[in-house]
């Protein structure tokens, strides 16, 4: 008897979250095309302050998660956004293993949680990986580095092989 009202409990429960607490449609949209939207564009129009050589680090607590070098960045008024030219990005993964991240030209935004790279970018891994690829896009919340664009990868030389 215990059973039966503990399983028709659990059952009522799972019914009442499915129907109160489940997602609604359009609640997980795909946020790859975060870069396309205006406040980009405004990023880009006619910058207040212009910075030559930046370098920018996020950590999270004492850990360094990203550092960031320009040779230029550019930040219109009313906007925490950044535009950069040539880029490189040194990103620290788990487990040791660093990216390095280079391109013509980059974003940085929603208060640098969001980094976009594009232009002949390539990411180099300290295990010995190549990527290529048009645009790279990084969510300091997710640690991931994403390519929208087709990417092509070379590994690390084989004894008997070009990797």
């Amino acid at each position: 008897m215990v059973k039966w009202i503990l399983g028709s409990l659990i059952l009522l429960l799972i019914v009442v979250e499915l129907v109160f607490f489940a997602p609604q449609p359009g609640d997980r949209l795909d946020e790859t095309n975060w870069v396309d939207d205006p406040a980009v564009e405004k990023a880009q129009s006619i910058p207040e302050q212009v910075l030559k050589n930046t370098h920018l680090v996020e950590a999270s607590g004492s850990k360094k998660l990203w550092e960031l070098d320009s040779a230029e960045a550019r930040k219109s008024r009313d906007s925490l956004d950044w535009t950069l030219d040539r880029v490189k990005v040194n990103f620290y993964g788990e487990k040791k293993v660093s990216y390095l991240a280079t391109g013509l030209r980059g974003f940085v935004g929603d208060n640098q949680q969001k980094l976009e790279i594009s232009g002949d970018t390539e990411i180099k891994s300290s295990n010995g990986y190549k990527l290529y690829s048009d645009k790279i896009l990084y969510k300091t919340e997710g640690r991931q580095i994403e390519g929208p664009d087709p990417v092509r990868m070379i590994g690390p030389k084989e004894k008997k092989g070009n990797g």
